[in-house]
């Protein structure tokens, strides 16, 4: 699992306001994004790869997922973080809007998977929660 939080010089992180309401970050786990609002969540994370695993199929190789518990979840995006040889770079955008109807329990979590070796320069992370029944006018 990739962390959402690297604290490189180059990361970037931006959140709705008072985000604390609506998700946190439990302790020193930077793995996990602890959802604990009902809402519409949109969700953005960039990776940029500075080397690693570059050889394979076609398979995704970075997975966004949303976990209900420890061991159920769904992938919201994939993506492929393989460059043309091991020094290559790339940049891997990951994207969902989704949404939380209740909260049990048991917090739901974002986590990033990948299943091969990626070097991370830097990294950007974006939530943005929205109320359910919020409407919004288009202005021009």
């Amino acid at each position: 699992f990739i962390d959402l939080r690297m604290h490189n010089i180059e990361d970037s992180e931006s959140y709705t306001p008072m985000y604390q309401n609506r998700f946190y970050w439990k302790d020193n786990d930077q793995k996990k994004l602890y959802l604990k609002s009902p809402g519409i969540y949109q969700v953005a994370f960039q990776i940029f790869r500075s080397g690693g695993y570059h050889s394979g199929n076609e398979d995704p190789t970075i997975f966004l997922r949303l976990y209900t518990s420890a061991y159920e979840y769904t992938n919201l995006c994939t993506g492929d973080t393989r460059g043309f040889n091991p020094e290559h770079t790339t940049n891997t955008s990951l994207y969902s809007i989704f949404s939380i109807p209740s909260i049990g329990n048991e917090h739901p979590f974002i986590q990033v998977f990948t299943k091969i070796h990626v070097n991370i320069a830097y990294s950007m992370i974006n939530v943005i929660w929205f109320p359910f029944g919020s409407s919004y006018k288009e202005a021009d």
